[in-house]
């Protein structure tokens, strides 16, 4: 839900959660559940869909920073996860 793919999404589904009367907590704001009928502010919307637009594009930087990490060590001759190999029962 923080980091989607499309923030138009996480709209939506952050529209039903809390019409559902869902509250929902994240790390700077609480977003309380919605009563029956009740309108969001245009301005709310515009902000999460910046907000999430935003989560997307911090979440594709930090896969690559992580892929370089990886790749950095494993040059260095450095475990970076896996299977282990199959002496050790791994595969």
């Amino acid at each position: 839900m923080a980091r989607p793919d499309d923030p138009v999404d996480a709209l939506v589904l952050e529209g039903k959660l809390r019409s559902d009367g869902i509250t929902l907590v994240f790390m700077d704001e609480v977003c309380p559940a919605l009563t029956r009928g009740e309108r969001r502010d245009i301005a709310d919307l515009v902000l999460a869909v910046v907000d999430y637009d935003k989560s997307e594009k911090d979440r594709r930087e930090l896969s690559a920073k992580i892929i370089c990490a990886q790749i950095r060590l494993a040059q260095a001759g450095y475990s970076v996860g896996g299977r282990a190999p199959s002496a050790f029962g791994g595969g």
